[in-house]
């Protein structure tokens, strides 16, 4: 008997409970949801669904070696504060260093590196660095990832469906009994979005083919 891909999920938020149904239904594949309370999320246990409780602040050895246990990491985790995708990035290489030790498979890492494309918009001049810093985790993957027993692949879609109607934003607001749409800047601006649920099934679909031509690459979906 084949034994099952493990498959590590960072974070249950908008975005990992998008993917878990469509990961779930992968044949031959157990995943292991990794968030900070686990007692917020038991709803999500099946039988090839399991939670475990991971602080990301802690050491990037430390979380190597949780990372090692698993053959794809999927990071579901947002920004989080400066510094915290480098960290998981580091973490990723690190375990991938581990299972070569141990004459382990490659790790398959998907970063998050959903909804902007970094290569373009770099720190936007300075005033995004969390921007550069994703932009730091994509050329530290493409220079360390061979050496270091790892593949990755970025899956790199529009902005998320859900922020237009996030209020901060403005441009679909309820006036009274109205619902407003108004313009990013213009009405030439244009914007890309992507629905979470479609990025899951990009996602599943990606992992299900194995194609090597999505091995330490960018695929483009929107």
């Amino acid at each position: 008997m084949t034994a099952p891909n493990q498959t590590l999920l960072l974070g249950a938020g908008e975005l990992g409970t998008a993917f878990l149904p469509y990961l779930s239904s992968l044949p031959t594949t157990h995943i292991t949801v990794a968030v900070r309370d686990v007692s917020k999320y038991i709803h999500l246990s099946k039988p090839n669904v399991s939670l475990i409780s991971l602080d990301y602040s802690r050491p990037s050895s430390t979380l190597a070696q949780t990372f090692a246990k698993h053959d794809t990491i999927i990071s579901c985790t947002g920004f989080g504060q400066n510094g915290t995708q480098k960290k998981l990035t580091e973490a990723v290489l690190e375990a991938g260093k581990l299972r070569k030790e141990k004459g382990k498979g490659r790790i398959w890492y998907f970063p998050w590196q959903w909804g902007v494309n970094y290569d373009i918009t770099k720190d936007s001049g300075g005033l995004m660095p969390l921007f550069g810093e994703q932009l730091e985790v994509r050329n530290t993957l493409r220079s360390q990832a061979v050496s270091s027993n790892i593949k990755w692949t970025i899956v790199s879609t529009g902005m998320f469906m859900s922020f237009l109607f996030e209020p901060f934003w403005g441009m679909v607001v309820k006036e009274g009994d109205e619902i407003v749409a108004r313009a990013l800047r213009s009405w030439e601006h244009k914007v890309t979005a992507t629905d979470v649920s479609d990025i899951g099934k990009m996602l599943v679909e990606i992992l299900a083919r194995g194609n090597p031509a999505s091995e330490n690459s960018i695929v483009y979906i929107v």
